[in-house]
């Protein structure tokens, strides 16, 4: 299976915005022909295609009650390359095309108790998370993350919630006390079989949940996470990139990935397809076993543990620093 645009697409018509925060923009979308959207559950997105040929990937922030339309939340980058702009620049009543919902980051229908960690606009899908779990009167508790109340997304709307006894937002913190107040949010109390830990946000919030979760007790098994954004690619880097080969162990066969080429991209032209959907790195769909080979990874989906261990990694972004990558493909 390739990328979601294989798919069939949904030509949607923009109903309205609002801005939720400072460079966040909130979007409903409806169907342009006025049927019913595709169904969805918590923690699914959308990719949404742009002018120019991209395509970039939304969570939905949807309620149980939001069944006539897709809510998604844009962050405005400095850095954009015409996405998050792109979006920014929609007027009342235009189309574009979409992939049907797609959920990388469910919740587990088996967990009692949920946990609940945004950081940024990583508060998307932990919100529809949020709204679905509180509908159906489960044990929740969300803690949200944000640089100051100014850039926290829905701030607002959280703080108005009728169970905001069960919503703590950790504004404006340093380093330090970041890594202090998570310490404290994960290492509170007991931790039971039945209990989930769902994290999403920024590469270095991921980390640091993370960290902390597995040394409060936490199992791996038990941490769900999805990651806004690989951790950004340093000109050095670009410019040292050089040519390897990669074999695939179980196909036989072999190609040359250039410098600046994907090994996504160079295989294709061998028939040799990944399934992806990102194609930057955070998502996960594409995690591949290492056989052979030392990477360098640019993902921000696997943590340093994980990446450490060498065993395994995103081809749609991370590349190999020695001659010869031998993948388990």
């Amino acid at each position: 299976m390739n990328s979601s645009t294989d798919n069939k697409l949904i030509s949607v018509r923009v109903r309205s915005f609002i801005i939720e925060a400072e460079g966040v923009r909130s979007i409903d979308l409806i169907a342009a022909d006025g049927e019913k959207l595709p169904s969805w559950t918590p923690g699914a997105h959308i990719e949404v295609l742009l002018p120019g040929g991209l395509a970039r990937h939304y969570s939905l922030f949807n309620g149980p009650e939001d069944t006539d339309c897709y809510r998604i939340a844009v962050k405005l980058e400095p850095t954009s390359r015409g996405g998050s702009s792109a979006l920014h620049d929609f007027a009342i009543g235009d189309t574009v095309q979409i992939s049907a919902p797609r959920n990388l980051f469910p919740l587990d229908a088996k967990a009692k108790r949920h946990v609940l960690i945004a950081g940024g606009i990583g508060i998307t899908p932990i919100l529809s998370m949020f709204r679905a779990l509180i509908a159906a009167g489960s044990d929740v508790t969300l803690h949200y993350f944000a640089r100051a109340r100014g850039y926290a997304a829905f701030a607002a709307w959280l703080e108005q919630h009728p169970a905001a006894g069960r919503i703590h937002c950790h504004f404006g913190l340093d380093e330090a006390a970041t890594r202090t107040r998570m310490h404290e949010v994960l290492a509170g109390q007991a931790v039971a079989a039945t209990d989930a830990l769902y994290v999403c946000g920024p590469t270095p919030l991921m980390e640091l949940a993370t960290t902390e979760a597995l040394n409060s007790g936490w199992p791996s098994k038990a941490i769900y996470r999805e990651s806004f954004g690989a951790p950004a690619v340093s000109e050095a880097q670009h410019d040292t990139e050089k040519s390897f080969e990669v074999f695939f162990q179980r196909s036989g066969k072999s190609c040359m990935v250039a410098p600046g080429q994907t090994i996504v991209a160079a295989a294709a032209h061998i028939g040799i397809t990944f399934c992806t959907s990102c194609e930057q790195g955070f998502c996960g769909t594409c995690l591949t076993n290492v056989i052979e080979g030392e990477i360098d990874h640019r993902d921000g989906y696997l943590t340093k543990a994980e990446q450490a261990k060498g065993d395994q990694m995103m081809p749609c972004i991370s590349r190999c620093r020695s001659k010869k990558l031998v993948l388990d493909v």
